[in-house]
């Protein structure tokens, strides 16, 4: 990552940070004051639009006026004993930003229940007790409730709407350490009893946000020559839990540069896309948690431990999307740490050094995904070519609150005086750089848009020999630069120009080889002829995210193989606890669309009148109003009856196609499932098609035209109908009808890898009829299926979770046991 570029785009961005989770006691400032911290013993939203819906367990309170929605918040204060209160204010925290922010009420009816209060049973609202005011995202709203706190007891608090903004809060279930607070100051003497609520460390006060200098234009720099020192390391060989357990990697670690800088970094330089290169997730947003996850995926399918990332500073577009980083990586086993870049634009003070690591340790430093040394936060530091030895001593100095620190190498730097705890070269145009016990480094090539030529080029039997030398280094950090500097053509992520079966391209590959060879060999998580089990490729699992997407964008969100009645009552059955997921989305991501689709078989018996009226109606029934179905086999078996049941919604009777925009999209709904498709729907796809040229376009049936799955495997007879879509240039298919999840990668009519037209298609026949499992068929697309999963009926049935932005999609594959099993983003034709 050369420092001669220009930086991302000077912007003020919120700055979206992850508050430590850790907490301390609370302190006694002096023998005259305390101060108290409490969370709820119990919290829950309600909303109108679901009048009898229980939010109770939800890791987000919510506020909103249309429709109404408050939050009910209740704490147990004790230990008041008499003395003054100085004073009391309720702290949340806020997922997103709000213009004129929330009133909050008081209620004196302590008798709701958490698991139980609905819109419909709550307790009116109260008296005012003050108001929030307008706030940002990844910060904490306040509110004093000096005056109406003043003696122990129990006190419930409501959050009230100003406006028709939806807000989203933390509750006490947030996963991030974020959930609210009581905090009450106290005069006179100590108290005589600790609470039993600890505090949280003070949000720092937000940085001044100024403009980014231009990085000075310059040559791209090269490997200096330097030699490594004698002296052995500061850090131990082997990188043991802190005190309390810190699961972390011990050394050697392998780790990856890495950017969070795009999308706005693929227009630079006057250049758009600013690369000579084609990335097969197309040009991403940096901020996609689907598109992080995918990363994470990827790094950790080439056995990196660790991703360091560009962070130009605080309040920096890049330092917006730490939080964001670590929050989407929650429950893995990878880490993160920083690469320090405002050091390559002049020399910061052992001051402002102090205040950049007290900064990164109080915001990130702590995190689960944070990546320690021994209990040491870890930061990466560039150096420019102007750096010698003061740059050590500057960083020593500045060093007082126990950061590992791994410098960048410079002339002389090991007969410094100062030595920090680590160093590395950055020098990308070097196939490698050893840096004694340290650190070893490979890059795969460089090719900067605008250059040429590359000054590195890429050569496989190169790339795997590199990889090679570095395993055999035993270096403490073995460093890949880099995993997605795309301006600079260093990446290892796939891309167009190097992809392979696998999913993962030539260059990951060769990592998770560990050199040993280029092939390109499927991952563990592709369809097998025995796919039971959860694919082994796939990271844990992580519990399903509470904030919606930036930017606002739809989801279309959907599942076929639906509703059994199976003697059971509706409430009880797997198609109420798929429903019941659609219900989560739709409430987590309130003021955006949220559009519900079926693949086929809404009826999964019969199709009769009672199967449709007791059976699917209570559960997915419940969104019709926002639902676009499609037929399937089952649901013909009934005659009219799907048709009489969904009325227009279903498209003509006894027909069934019809076709809708959802936001920048095109989406198709056919008729297929295993019967041929007749010339007039064929004829009305292709008309269609060429009447709507919008740059997105999905489909939907029942029978996929590729599948893994155990019963019916690859259905022929739509194939005509693959072929018009293949012909339009559209994007995604989605099917059902196989009771599975499978996704391919982008493949032609013919089943084949195609990544210049090819579509997606995901199998989702996961609404509720439950998994089959055995010996399943083989797709002639076998080779590109990426992800094939038939797991737990009571926790791994789910739908997909698809956000359709402008010029490209994210995907989510969502459980009823709340974890997201598969994710990804691909760009648009």
């Amino acid at each position: 990552m050369n420092k001669n570029r220009i930086p991302l785009k000077t912007i003020t961005w919120l700055t979206i940070a992850v508050l430590v989770s850790a907490q301390l006691p609370f302190q006694i400032a002096e023998a005259a004051s305390a101060s108290l911290t409490y969370t709820p013993v119990a919290d829950a939203y309600v909303t109108q639009e679901r009048a009898g819906a229980n939010f109770g367990t939800n890791p987000s309170l919510r506020v909103d006026a249309s429709p109404v929605t408050r939050s009910y918040l209740r704490f147990d204060v004790k230990d008041i004993n008499g003395r003054p209160v100085q004073s009391a204010k309720l702290r949340v925290y806020a997922n997103s930003s709000s213009h004129d922010g929330y009133d909050l009420n008081l209620e004196t009816n302590n008798s709701w229940s958490e698991t139980k209060i609905t819109y419909a049973n709550a307790p009116a609202v109260g008296a005012l007790l003050g108001r929030s005011g307008r706030f940002n995202g990844g910060k904490w709203t306040e509110v004093d409730v000096t005056k109406d706190i003043q003696q122990d007891g129990m006190y419930s608090l409501v959050m009230v709407s100003i406006d028709k903004t939806s807000i989203n809060l933390a509750a006490r279930e947030d996963r991030h350490g974020h959930a609210p607070q009581l905090v009450i100051t106290l005069g006179g003497s100590n108290p005589t009893a600790t609470p039993t609520e600890p505090t949280q460390p003070a949000t720092p006060p937000a940085p001044t946000l100024t403009a980014t200098p231009p990085t000075p234009p310059g040559v791209t720099p090269t490997a200096t020559s330097t030699t490594p020192p004698p002296a052995t390391p500061t850090a131990s060989t082997t990188n043991t839990p802190a005190p309390g357990g810190d699961p972390q990697p011990s050394f050697p670690i392998r780790a990856a540069f890495y950017y969070p800088w795009f999308p706005e970094a693929w227009n630079q330089q006057g250049f758009d896309p600013f690369t000579n290169y084609h990335p097969t997730l197309g040009y991403y947003d940096s901020g996609s948690t689907a598109v992080i996850k995918n990363h994470v995926t990827a790094m950790q399918y080439a056995n990196i431990q660790a991703g360091i990332a560009s962070w130009w500073g605080q309040g920096s577009q890049t330092d917006g999307r730490i939080g964001t980083i670590l929050a989407a990586t929650a429950g893995s086993s990878f880490r993160w740490a920083l690469y320090y870049e405002n050091e390559s634009q002049g020399d910061p003070s052992a001051s402002q050094i102090q205040n950049d690591l007290t900064y990164i340790r109080d915001r990130y430093g702590k995190d689960p995904s944070y990546l320690r040394v021994n209990g040491k936060f870890v930061v990466f530091v560039y150096a420019d070519g102007a750096d010698g030895c003061g740059m050590a001593d500057r960083w020593k100095q500045g060093n007082t609150v126990g950061a590992y620190i791994v410098l960048k190498v410079f002339p002389g730097y090991a007969t410094c005086a100062s030595q920090p705890d680590g160093w590395h070269q950055y020098a990308p145009a070097v196939a490698t750089d050893a840096q004694g016990s340290y650190s070893f480094t490979i890059s795969p090539g460089f090719w900067k848009k605008g250059d040429p030529s590359p000054r590195l080029a890429r050569d496989l039997t190169r790339w795997n020999s590199n990889i090679q030398q570095m395993v055999a280094s035993g270096a403490k950090f073995q460093l890949v630069t880099t995993f997605n500097e795309w301006g600079e053509g260093t990446s290892v992520e796939s891309a167009q120009e190097w992809a392979t079966s696998s999913g993962f391209g030539q260059y990951l590959d060769a990592l998770h080889n560990n050199g040993r060879g280029s092939g390109a060999p499927l991952p563990t998580a592709t369809s097998t002829s025995n796919p039971t089990a959860a694919p082994t490729t796939t990271p844990a699992p992580t519990l399903i995210p509470t904030q919606p997407s930036a930017g606002g964008d739809p989801l279309l969100v959907g599942a076929g193989d639906i509703a059994i009645c199976g003697g059971g009552s509706a409430s009880n059955s797997y198609a109420a606890k798929t429903a019941n997921l659609i219900g989560q989305v739709i409430s987590n991501n309130a003021g955006r669309t949220v559009h519900v689709a079926t693949f086929g078989d809404n009826s999964n018996e019969s199709g009769t009148v009672d199967q449709y009226n007791n059976c699917f109606d209570p559960t997915w029934g419940q969104f019709k109003s926002r639902m676009s179905p499609s037929e399937g086999n089952h649901d013909n078996m009934g005659g009219l009856n799907y048709f009489n049941y969904f009325g227009s919604i279903a498209g003509t009777s006894g027909k069934g196609w019809y076709s809708y925009d959802l936001g920048a999209w095109h989406i198709e709904v056919l008729t297929e499932y295993g019967n041929a498709v007749s010339t007039e729907q064929l004829n009305w796809l292709k008309s269609d098609l060429a009447a709507h040229t919008n740059k997105c376009t999905l489909a939907y049936w029942h029978a996929p035209r590729f599948s893994d799955g155990v019963v019916h495997g690859d259905t022929t007879a739509g194939g005509v109908l693959w072929d018009a879509l293949y012909a339009a240039g559209a994007d995604v298919v989605l099917a059902g009808h196989d009771h599975d999840y499978e996704r391919f990668n982008l493949i032609n009519p013919s089943g084949q890898l195609d990544l210049a037209k090819g579509m997606r298609e995901f199998v989702v026949g996961t609404g509720g009829a439950g998994y089959r499992t055995g010996t399943g068929q083989v797709s002639v697309a076998k080779a590109n299926s990426q992800f094939y999963f038939a797991g737990s009926n009571s926790t791994d049935l789910g739908v997909i979770e698809l956000t359709l932005h402008s010029a490209s999609y994210d995907w989510q594959f969502l459980t009823i046991g709340g974890k997201v099993l598969d994710a990804g983003a691909t760009a648009c034709h």
